[in-house]
């Protein structure tokens, strides 16, 4: 029985537990709509750009 604890309790971010399902879920669909606005972001300036 040692005063300090070896490992902590909960970490936040870089356990190797997965976190629960209902937050991984919100971070894929946070991802996913990230992603889209992006890619249509891009294409829409491509379009702007015209025929290269």
């Amino acid at each position: 029985p040692g005063t300090g604890a070896r490992r902590p309790a909960s970490r936040t971010g870089s356990g190797l537990r997965p976190a629960n399902p209902r937050l991984l879920r919100q971070r894929l669909f946070v991802f996913v709509v990230v992603t889209l606005v992006v890619a249509f972001g891009i294409a829409l300036v491509q379009g702007c750009q015209g025929p290269s």
